[in-house]
């Protein structure tokens, strides 16, 4: 190969290269930004049965309750809806959002129950890594982390 075989090649690779950064680029920028886990140490002092377990187990709580309101558009009419996660915590790296076991709302603790109840609160915020659920009356608290593979 010739100086201008070489100078085509790299030429070629180079133009592979700049293309290939702008596509993780523009996928980069059409991607939605998740809010960070919101963080409230100082007005926020935990109580409870769910608290105690949480801190008994070593998990730091940062947020208590927080209301996430919902507006849904179906056809014409407008709805509205809300979330709600009992607390946010934290423990070696990693952040948990926590559900409180309702006796009018249980959660099915199959794959599809899980799924159906607690992979939104996961999917939320960015740098969540899993749902704590907690069963008051059992005295249980289950640590949930979801993995989608999306290819």
């Amino acid at each position: 190969m010739g100086i201008n075989g070489e100078l085509f090649v790299m030429v070629l690779l180079v133009m592979l290269i700049i293309y290939g950064l702008y596509r993780r680029f523009n996928t980069w920028l059409d991607e939605p930004e998740k809010p960070a886990v919101p963080v409230d140490y100082d007005s926020y002092e935990p109580d409870g049965e769910a608290a105690s377990l949480l801190t008994d187990t070593g998990y730091e709580i940062i947020h208590g309750k927080k209301r996430i309101p919902i507006e849904i558009q179906m056809d014409a009419q407008q709805l509205e809806s809300r979330l709600f996660i009992d607390y946010f915590v934290r423990k070696d790296d990693e952040l948990f959002a926590v559900k409180v076991a309702r006796s009018r709302m249980p959660v099915e603790l199959t794959g599809s129950g899980l799924r159906d109840s607690l992979l939104i609160y996961q999917l939320l915020y960015g740098d969540m890594s899993g749902v704590i659920y907690i069963d008051t009356d059992a005295g249980t608290l289950r640590v949930v982390k979801f993995t989608v593979d999306l290819e």
